[in-house]
């Protein structure tokens, strides 16, 4: 007898509770658009996305040696890993690495405690 006096009031406050959450859930704001915006000295340029520009840098990735088997391209002067190497709280160079001799984003202005030529990062 108590078991059927409890089981209409608990399906109305599932069925009020459904709804309100239906009725939250359609009155929700649509949220903005993602806009992606990058300033206009980014290095990601728009010609890069272009088909004629992947395909060329595709081909250029590798190149085929005398015995016909597919090398890495030697990377350029600009393609040159180094150590960040400016001072750190720790009074050790810092071991970032970065593309050219510049430092990093948290030791950008400082500068380096060894000689360009010692933060050059060799390749193994």
């Amino acid at each position: 007898m108590r078991r059927a006096r409890l089981v209409s009031p608990l399906l109305a406050s599932l069925a009020l509770l459904g709804a309100g959450y239906l009725v939250g859930r359609t009155r929700r704001p649509v949220p903005p658009p993602l806009i992606v915006e990058r300033r206009s000295d980014s290095p990601l340029n728009d010609v890069a996305n272009l088909p004629t520009a992947n395909s060329q840098a595709a081909t250029n990735q590798f190149r085929v040696n005398s015995s016909g088997t597919k090398d890495p391209a030697t990377p350029s002067a600009e393609g040159d890993v180094y150590l960040c190497g400016a001072r750190t709280k720790k009074g050790t160079p810092c071991s970032r690495r970065v593309h050219g001799p510049v430092r990093c984003w948290q030791h950008k202005g400082m500068p380096a405690m060894l000689p360009q030529e010692k933060l050059l990062v060799k390749d193994q």
